[in-house]
């Protein structure tokens, strides 16, 4: 006879991962398994064949059913009257068998409540009637605020003609206003907003005052809110970084490589690298106590380089996304920016074996590889036209800037 009663200690509230921080506007929409949730009265049921469990301290176990959703909701600790109800079922049974001990032991409220947690975790299934599919479950809703045109850079991959047009507080408030009806609208729990440009630090002002305002409505509404300023690093300032963390605004730093592979691709409107002032930048937000993302951009320029720069990051513990160079009408000139197999996969490779000799303690399944978020399932590559907004300087709403190449072969070279 047991002095306890059946425990099963899970997550109530999904926790979402924030896996889109990169220089692109869009973001894939996550989406999770819905499962079969109710009891069968009759028949047999069994544990699933994909449990998976782990003994723990004190007669305790964690068991999970790898669901995908990147949100934990099907692992469970399990004490050990729990752990026993559960493997009772490893070999197909009558839920007769057992239910009138059970009962006897712990009550029937007990036993019925435990029964529905296995089910609703998927660790108790009907043999030959599991059915699963995918359901996309909108959760933030990401917007891209183009604060300005203006740049102190001449990237050889960038797509835009650099202007001297700022967005003005009127258009971004009304911008803001428009995210917050359609989250509303659409049931978004979220807003996430990426203040870009040109570089958008040239107008930090304007970023104060309109994340001050987001701050407003997402309190007024209910909702939570996340920002980032996605920058290229030559304008940081310590003055900035502590605004920033004040108002709990994150970092993203475009940094291509160290020294020359940087340099070759991002360099000042007078021909001068960039790549001193950027690493500058990115450990003078560390010292702050402001950790900075990194966006790579991975061209047949610099993909011999990947390997000291992922080092580098990993020894600072940054956390990183790569992305591959896509030709638009400004780049189609420069033919050594093309993704040649050969090179990217070559640097790709060197790089995977840095990482592996170095893992963090970060998750890097929505890091490896440019549109191919591993850390959760989702039924497109990205949420262009679905889950994220796109405002320019005049507030208007243009089509999707970036252009979706399949990588597919060559990523499949690479993990093989």
């Amino acid at each position: 006879m047991y002095s306890t009663v059946p425990r099963i200690i899970r997550r109530r509230e999904p926790v979402y991962m924030i896996t889109d921080q990169c220089d692109c506007a869009c973001s894939a929409t996550i989406a999770s398994q819905t499962r079969q949730l109710v009891i069968p009265l009759s028949g047999k049921m069994s544990t699933s064949p994909h449990l998976h469990s782990l003994a723990l301290p004190k007669s305790h176990r964690v068991a999970f059913v790898p669901s995908g959703n990147g949100a934990g909701d099907s692992i469970a600790v399990l004490n050990k009257p729990a752990w026993e109800i559960l493997s009772s079922f490893e070999q197909p049974r009558h839920w007769k068998t057992y239910i009138p001990i059970w009962y006897q032991t712990w009550g029937e409220q007990t036993i019925n409540t435990t029964l529905a947690e296995f089910f609703s975790l998927g660790f108790l299934v009907v043999p030959n009637t599991l059915s699963t599919s995918l359901v996309e479950q909108p959760r933030a809703l990401s917007v891209w605020l183009h604060i300005t045109d203006r740049c102190n850079l001449s990237c050889a991959y960038c797509y835009l003609p650099h202007t001297h047009s700022d967005m003005s507080t009127e258009i971004g408030r009304a911008a803001i206003e428009a995210t917050f009806r359609s989250a509303l609208t659409h049931n978004y729990r979220q807003v996430k907003l990426k203040y870009a440009g040109g570089e958008p630090l040239f107008c930090f002002p304007l970023i104060t005052k309109l994340h001050h305002y987001a701050q407003t409505l997402a309190n007024q509404h209910g909702l939570s809110l996340d920002g980032v300023v996605l920058s290229n690093g030559t304008l940081v300032t310590p003055e900035i970084v502590q605004k920033m963390k004040s108002l709990g605004l994150r970092l993203m730093v475009s940094l291509d490589g160290l020294d020359d592979f940087h340099d070759c691709q991002r360099f000042y409107t007078d021909g001068r690298g960039s790549a001193a002032d950027t690493i500058f930048a990115v450990e003078l937000a560390l010292d702050h106590g402001l950790v900075p993302d990194i966006s790579i951009t991975v061209s047949g320029r610099n993909a011999g380089g990947l390997p000291e720069l992922i080092a580098w990051v990993l020894e600072h513990d940054l956390p990183f996304s790569l992305n591959f160079y896509r030709e638009n009408d400004l780049s189609v000139s420069q033919a050594d920016l093309e993704l040649d197999e050969e090179k990217i996969v070559a640097g790709m490779l060197a790089a995977y074996k840095v990482i592996q000799a170095n893992l963090p303690h970060r998750s890097l399944l929505a890091s490896l590889v440019d549109r191919a978020n591993l850390s959760a399932p989702h039924l497109r590559t990205c949420g262009v036209g679905h889950s994220y907004l796109v405002f320019d300087c005049r507030g208007k709403s243009p089509s999707a800037r970036c252009k979706l190449r399949n990588q597919l072969p060559m990523f499949m070279q690479m993990i093989h």
